[in-house]
Order: structure tokens, then sequence, then C-alpha cells
């Protein structure tokens, strides 16, 4: 599937989950452009912007998070560590 069909296909996939569930879905086509990695980087290292981590999980324990993060209680990012 190119990446045009597959954009048009989670739109539509968006539009329909919002139209007949209770959730809302909308999509957002973003590119990357270096420009803004530098700016990320640098409000990194000036300690501006920072990720916040809810949960470390080892790799033993991947099943665990992916049930935490199936769980939608989860706050900040689950990373897990291999």
């Amino acid at each position: 599937m190119d990446s045009q069909m597959k954009l048009f296909s989670n739109m539509l996939y968006g539009k329909i989950i919002s139209i007949l569930g209770k959730r809302k879905a909308i999509t957002i086509d973003t590119r990357v452009r270096s420009e803004d990695l530098e700016i990320i980087a640098k409000l990194v290292e000036e300690k501006k912007l920072k990720s916040i981590i809810g949960r470390m999980y080892d790799f033993e324990s991947t099943p665990a998070a992916f049930s935490h993060l199936a769980s939608r209680r989860t706050q900040g990012k689950i990373v897990i560590k291999i």
C-alpha cells in the first residue's frame, strides 16, 4: 500500500471511529525537517523540554508493559529496556 493510500485509509478509519464510537480520532500528517530537530535538540540541552517516563520494564516483562498500556491508565511514557 503506498503512503497516500495508507494515510487516506487511516483518516477514513478515524472518521468512522469518531462517528460510531465514544472516542474521537484525528489524523495529523507531519514531515520531519532538520530545522525542527535542531530546535528540539536545543530545547532538550537547555532542559526546557523533557519526556516524562511513567514506568520502565525489563524486556522479559514486555507482556506486563503491554497490559499496563492497554489499561489506558498510564501517565507518561512506558519504556522497555532491551
